[in-house]
């Protein structure tokens, strides 16, 4: 009986290999690690380097321009061209500033809309006695969450009067202000931080976008939309570009992704290393079952099957790391939490 459960649960781990063909230990260790799930729809589970390459390489030149890198990840490009499609209301593969004024006008009904909701919520979570409006205390704790000096409040909202939710709306549009300044704490000058791109406005871009100044904004210019994304592109580009000539070729796209294959391979079995020493209570880096036990308890994981899984002895960080990425399974399940929603 042991025997076959066991085997059931190698036939479990294979159909999980089988289901996730495009997962390796480079890619389990990068969505680990820094959150993020690489796009692999344009990917074949047997695409080589070279493969990606020619795909990259329209022009058949034997090397890569950064115009076409940017078109080395398919599935979002095709999420760029839907929303270009949505843009482009005549159908003409341009977006014409007409059509551009009308998706400003779109987006901005949008953030307000978004706004409103949030503000909505805003509004109920501060209204503890859940009357449909606040008195002077709940304003006050309201306006000290949005970081301002909260000296006013009795004079903006006086005894016996109450601020119901239209005032409300209105009154977030304008903070901080005269009557509800920042406080002093947060006056201090602080350079501001735009990230990867600084504001600008609807007309900025669309002049930043046109790039051979026609009027009009085709699909190649409007994959400039996001300076986030192209700030990332950059980077990654000027990494491939090993001999910085503007071009990629052959040999440095396969040393760049080969090389980072490897060092994410080599981050990987770092971590599980780490995985196994956290939980390793007698330091022979292994797993038994009271290690194993802890390990499962503090994920939520039910470990009534935890036998089934020493079946050939203590796991080693190899054996650990490849049963460790099958969790929760038929066989160790999540454990049905008991959360209480409290927003007090």
């Amino acid at each position: 009986m042991t025997f076959l459960l066991f085997s059931l649960f190698l036939s479990i781990q294979r159909c999980f290999s089988l289901q996730n063909p495009q997962i390796d230990l480079s890619t389990l260790a990068q969505i680990r690690l820094t959150g993020e799930i690489p796009l692999t729809c344009s990917i074949k589970e047997d695409d080589t380097l070279e493969a990606r390459f020619r795909r990259l390489d329209v022009g058949r030149y034997g090397k890569i321009s950064f115009d076409d890198f940017l078109f080395a990840d398919q599935c979002a490009i095709q999420e760029r061209k839907d929303k270009f499609n949505k843009l482009d209301i005549n159908g003409d593969n341009f977006i014409e500033h007409h059509e551009w004024l009308l998706y400003l006008s779109f987006e901005e009904k949008e953030r307000q809309r978004e706004e409103y909701i949030q503000n909505k919520e805003i509004f109920k979570f501060f209204d503890k006695n859940a009357d449909g409006k606040w008195n002077a205390n709940e304003l006050k704790k309201f306006i000290r969450f949005k970081r301002c000096n909260s000296a006013n409040v009795h004079r903006y909202l006086p005894p016996g009067r109450f601020l119901y939710f239209p005032g409300f709306n209105s009154l977030t549009k304008s903070l901080p202000n005269s009557i509800f300044p920042l406080s002093k704490r947060y006056q201090r000058k602080i350079k501001p931080f735009y990230g990867c791109q600084k504001p600008e406005t609807g007309e900025d871009t669309f002049l930043r976008l046109d790039i051979n100044t026609d009027r009009k904004i085709s699909f190649r210019e409007f994959l400039h939309l996001e300076q986030c994304a192209i700030s990332r592109h950059h980077r990654k580009f000027k990494h491939l570009d090993a001999d910085n000539d503007g071009f990629v070729t052959l040999t440095e796209f396969k040393h760049f992704y080969e090389e980072r294959k490897h060092f994410w391979e080599k981050v990987y079995g770092m971590r599980m290393n780490n995985v196994v020493f956290n939980y390793d209570l007698n330091g022979d880096m292994k797993l038994n079952k009271e290690e194993l036990v802890n390990f499962l308890s503090d994920r939520n994981i039910d470990v009534k099957n935890i036998d089934y899984i020493l079946f050939h002895g203590d796991l080693t960080p190899e054996q650990f790391a490849d049963w460790e990425e099958t969790l929760p399974n038929a066989m160790f399940p999540s454990l049905q939490k008991n959360i209480k929603n409290s927003f007090y």
